[in-house]
């Protein structure tokens, strides 16, 4: 809801007295019914709200960007996502918000893994400008940026790498690992690769 409701911000920014009817109706479009959950995106929201990130005006396509990603393996891999907001002014920023209520070592170098794909991604698509990533906590009590340093991108990079031949082996070779016990097709991280439909067995 929150990210749903940035991204309407900046592809058209609205007053702060239609918040409330706006994340109303995102919550109740999401399922979001627990008041607890309610308030807390709009405490994220205030917070937001009150941030330096609020007072930019990027173009409305840079909200929600799209990026796609191959590696030319056999088979090939395609990685696709959306950036949430790729900042061109005062500096070149790659930024993603993450609204978790704490965020781990552990956390933040999956994401910055994510962050190198999304990095990757605007270098293939021929954008020269250097756009630093960083990763936006929001929290009610206030914003912490994480930046992605230089160092961090290039060992990532050497990881996407690694991963991305792994899955293609992995696919070239038919050796889908067996789903989770007991648990659904829907449910198996490899369902975007599997031969198996889900209605057939799964081994």
């Amino acid at each position: 809801c929150v990210h749903r409701f940035i991204a309407d911000f900046y592809r058209q920014p609205f007053e702060t007295d239609e918040d409330e009817e706006r994340i109303r109706r995102l919550c109740e479009a999401a399922g979001v019914t627990a008041e607890e959950d309610q308030q807390r995106i709009g405490h994220l929201v205030a917070a937001f709200r009150g941030s330096r990130w609020a007072e930019l005006r990027p173009p409305p396509d840079a909200a929600e960007r799209e990026v796609r990603l191959v590696y030319q393996l056999n088979p090939p891999v395609e990685l696709r996502g959306r950036i949430d907001l790729l900042v061109s002014e005062p500096n070149a920023q790659i930024v993603d918000f993450k609204t978790n209520r704490y965020l781990s070592p552990e956390a933040l170098e999956k994401y910055a893994l994510q962050m190198t794909i999304y990095y990757a991604a605007l270098r293939s698509e021929g954008i020269e400008e250097q756009a630093a990533p960083l990763i936006v906590h929001l929290q009610p009590e206030g914003i912490e940026a994480h930046a992605v340093d230089e160092g961090s991108i290039q060992t990532q990079t050497h990881l996407l790498q690694e991963l991305v031949t792994e899955l293609a082996e992995v696919v070239q070779g038919g050796q889908i690992p067996a789903r989770f016990p007991d648990a659904p097709c829907d449910d198996c991280p490899y369902l975007p690769v599997c031969p198996v439909t889900p209605r057939d067995p799964c081994s």
